[in-house]
């Protein structure tokens, strides 16, 4: 009997549990809710962030003469400037936004960022194959320009004086090194195509004095640089090749393996091991201060730039068309394409997460341009 009674107990309904499994479902629900609410909220900011993203790299494009090839926006920034044939361009490294752009009409310079420009210097009336700006890394208010000669301002462009000496061939000057640690001792190198005036020349007065180099050939000198952070070595690219000097100019030696006709250098300020040039055959990469070299692009006749806080992307314009390269030249991609050719690149990683790229071209001046374009301004924990 009392085995019956249990059994009937069983089976009467217990109220107690049945609230329980409510309040448990309705706690389930709430749960599931929250988590929905959760995910909706984060989806939307998600949203919210990629139209962010892609709202600030279509601003890029905002103005009348701008256009996008590709996914790529970027900006003529001729404000001041007009078309005209861009030479050279250079940034300050203490202040990005101050730019110096050298054309056939005049050399100017913007304060914005190269949203405006301003002339501050009449060209002289006959052609000079230089016009290179140079920004003293010691002191960056000092900014130095090739152009009938050698000129020397030490206030940001505002006034100028000419350095060039005893130099008597400083006309056919291309490209110009200060010393980082000393104000007065300066390399320049010439490129007297017409005029057969060759070869690299050093003072150590300033420029009242200068003297030629032989240790390196009587050719075309087209880039000299200092190795960042080393004020002792220094590259030299030659008609006749690369050459390195380890004793700040006193003497120079030619680098085995790369004996073609050189244009461009590019030095890593992060990894100085690794080396990019720019050469008649081609772009090429060494991450042993070129004691070995690989060829990583056909793209002849080159100006490299690399990124300063990347050594595996590297820019590189030549004919018509910037390409850029991700993985130290295992891939490439064109980022620019143009009816005239572009000279030299400028990139400003002030701010790592945005970037920006200038280049200036022949014809229709300068053009500026964001760095990520395949990527959302996301927080990093998402990438």
């Amino acid at each position: 009997m009392s085995a019956i009674r249990a059994s009937v107990i069983n089976m009467t309904p217990d109220h107690n549990n049945d609230h329980s499994l409510v309040v448990f479902r309705m706690r389930n629900f709430r749960a599931c809710l929250a988590v929905a609410m959760f995910v909706a909220s984060f989806g939307f900011a998600l949203f919210a962030a990629i139209s962010t993203a892609q709202a600030n790299v279509l601003q890029i494009a905002s103005n009348t003469s701008s256009f996008v090839l590709g996914e790529r926006p970027w900006t003529q920034k001729i404000s001041g400037m007009t078309n005209l044939n861009c030479r050279t361009m250079t940034m300050n490294p203490i202040t990005p936004s101050l730019l110096f752009a050298a054309t056939e009409r005049g050399d100017f310079r913007s304060m914005d960022g190269g949203s405006n420009w301003e002339l501050i210097r009449s060209n002289d009336p006959y052609y000079t194959w230089g016009n290179q700006f140079v920004v003293d890394e010691s002191n960056p208010s000092v900014v130095y320009l090739l152009e009938s000669g050698i000129l020397r301002s030490e206030d940001n462009g505002d006034n100028w004086q000419t350095i060039s000496g005893d130099l008597a061939y400083a006309n056919d000057a291309v490209t110009f090194a200060p010393s980082p640690i000393s104000p007065t001792v300066l390399f320049v190198g010439l490129r007297g195509d017409i005029s057969g005036n060759w070869g690299a020349y050093r003072t150590i007065n300033g420029g009242l004095h200068w003297e030629k180099i032989n240790s390196l050939p009587n050719t075309a000198i087209n880039h000299i640089v200092f190795e960042p952070g080393n004020p002792d070595r220094m590259y030299a690219a030659t008609w006749s090749g690369l050459y390195v000097s380890t004793n700040v100019g006193e003497t120079w030696d030619a680098i085995a393996g790369l004996s073609q006709a050189s244009y461009s250098i590019a030095v890593s300020p992060l990894s100085t091991t690794i080396l990019y040039v720019g050469a008649q055959d081609g772009v090429y990469k060494s991450v042993n201060r070129g004691d070995t070299w690989s060829k990583i692009s056909p793209a002849s006749g080159s100006f490299v730039a690399i990124d300063p806080i990347e050594p595996g992307t590297l820019y590189v314009s030549y004919f018509n068309s910037v390409i850029r390269t991700n993985d130290y030249g295992a891939t490439w991609q064109t980022v620019f394409s143009a009816q005239s050719s572009p000279f030299g690149v400028v990139v400003d990683r002030r701010d790592q997460k945005y970037g920006w790229l200038y280049f200036c071209n022949m014809g229709s001046g300068v053009y500026k341009g964001t760095m990520l374009l395949y990527k959302a301004h996301l927080p990093v924990a998402l990438r």
